[in-house]
């Protein structure tokens, strides 16, 4: 995925508070390889 993307993606999420919280227990729930990859301003926990 592109940065653009990425970061629209990430400006969606934290529009609300619901869709926020899904999205981080989706983060939760990756497996640890895929969820090292991740930008550290995306993980919360």
């Amino acid at each position: 995925m592109d940065p653009a993307r990425r970061a629209v993606l990430r400006r969606a999420m934290l529009c609300s508070p619901i869709v926020n919280a899904v999205a981080d227990a989706m983060i939760a729930e990756l497996p640890p390889p895929e969820r090292d990859a991740l930008p550290d301003g995306w993980l919360v926990a």
